[in-house]
């Protein structure tokens, strides 16, 4: 059996309201990615509520947070020429095993790899990433959030176990992470944390700050060692 190294995007929150929809369609709509195919409309393609068939229908915004309700989770999808990408919208906090209001995917390990796929494609993909990873978190003010190719036979230890900054379950990075300031104090105060020896570190203008631990994510999988004890070792 082959080994699937897939994009993996979530963003944890202890409670939020229902604007977060549509705030956060429209925030991935100021991304490179726009929601698929209809792009100037607030008609979505999302998959069927209670269908796991891998179909889709189009509908209004308004329409998928009504029926958002009745399922729970659900998703929208987005394009960015030929990259598609998936984002889960959650109903509320009670919904699945962490509290999670978005989450997103689609993407393959492959993709990144500039042998490939050439260094100007792979690098515009992250910045694009980049960006929309940025503009969720402006949108939802995450407690944390994190960004990942994610290896399906290894090791999970570069993903978040909890909102909470004192249960993170982290033991190494993964390619970016998003820290609000309750997780900021946590890894040792806003200074400390801008001074992560980590590829580029970032503050958005709410306050979070985005970490970009290597230039381009390991095509076989997200976990880096370097820079994890500076943010998360003294803990």
């Amino acid at each position: 059996m082959g080994i699937d190294v897939l994009l993996v995007g979530y963003f944890l929150k202890s409670e939020w309201a229902d604007p977060t929809v549509t705030d956060t369609h429209h925030a991935i709509q100021q991304s490179p990615f726009k929601s698929a195919p209809r792009k100037d409309t607030d008609v979505v393609e999302c998959q069927i509520p209670g269908e796991f068939s891998g179909k889709s229908k189009y509908v209004s915004l308004a329409e998928f947070r009504n029926e958002l309700d009745k399922v729970d989770e659900n998703k929208i999808f987005y394009e960015r020429g030929s990259d598609r990408i998936d984002v889960t919208y959650r109903a509320g906090p009670d919904s699945g095993d962490l509290s999670m209001p978005v989450g997103f995917g689609g993407l393959n390990g492959w993709q990144f790899n500039p042998d490939e796929e050439g260094v100007d494609t792979v690098d515009s993909r992250i910045d694009s990433l980049v960006e929309l990873v940025t503009n969720i978190a402006t949108t939802t003010e995450p407690d944390v959030g994190l960004l990942m190719l994610f290896n399906d036979h290894g090791s999970g230890d570069a993903m978040l176990d909890s909102h909470e900054p004192s249960q993170h379950g982290l033991d190494a990075l993964p390619f970016l992470l998003v820290l609000s300031q309750p997780w900021i104090e946590y890894c040792g105060g806003r200074d400390h944390v801008l001074e992560a020896p980590v590829y580029d570190v970032s503050e958005l203008e709410t306050g979070h700050i985005l970490c970009q631990v290597k230039q381009r994510p390991s095509v076989n999988g997200c976990r880096y060692m370097h820079g994890f004890d500076h943010l998360f070792g003294a803990q």
